[in-house]
């Protein structure tokens, strides 16, 4: 089974972590019993290209919005769209500098 990029939801407080399993379903289990709180998996999708490159391509993205660990303030929206564009088309999100995703965000916020 191939390894996933999930996002997972705490609707107590809106954030959403982002992580890797090779089975989201248990590890949102894991993390409810850890965390005594009800969680939401948003979804988890099979990149074209290693996972833990996806993961910290999108933890890079959204630096800026990081909470604790893994858990950022970022829309349900923009993290599924960020998530879908990472692992959809198997082009790789990394050239030799910023990476695109940054070059892209820093443009919108200007």
């Amino acid at each position: 089974m191939p390894c996933k990029v999930y996002l997972i939801v705490n609707d107590l407080n809106g954030f959403i972590k982002i992580g890797i399993s090779f089975d989201p379903h248990k590890r949102k289990k894991a993390l409810e019993s850890a965390c005594g709180y009800r969680l939401r998996l948003l979804s988890a999708r099979t990149p074209k290209r290693e996972a833990k490159e996806v993961e910290k391509e999108l933890h890079l993205l959204f630096g800026e919005n990081r909470q604790l660990g893994e858990w950022f303030s970022i829309s349900e929206s923009e993290a599924k769209a960020a998530l879908l564009k990472a692992c959809g088309n198997g082009i790789s999100c990394t050239t030799n500098t910023k990476s695109w995703w940054q070059r892209r965000h820093l443009r919108r916020r200007r």
